[in-house]
């Protein structure tokens, strides 16, 4: 069984008076395979290089959620078959 990890994408918030981080925006993503330390870090460096340059860096909840695009699309050859002519019909299915 492969560790598990969970992640906070925190956004700082400045509030004179408040030192309890009360203010702080927190999103947590929980990852129930490959949490390993090593496997973590290479897919927040692949986040960051994309945040970078998509300049895309509009807080926790999306900074989240593009991480959960990003595990998610690291897996994708696992969907897909490699053929670059099919097509998915819904009447159908593969």
């Amino acid at each position: 069984m492969s560790p598990r990890s969970q992640l906070r994408f925190i956004q700082r918030v400045e509030q004179t008076g408040k030192t309890d981080g009360s203010a702080d925006r927190v999103v947590q993503v929980y990852r129930h395979s490959d949490g390993h330390p090593a496997s973590v870090l290479r897919d927040l460096a692949n986040l960051k290089d994309l945040l970078e340059v998509t300049r895309a860096e509009r807080g926790p909840a999306y900074t989240a959620a593009a991480f959960v695009s990003l595990d998610k699309l690291s897996t994708i050859d696992l969907y897909l078959d490699g053929d670059l002519n099919r097509t998915i019909d819904a009447a159908q299915p593969a």
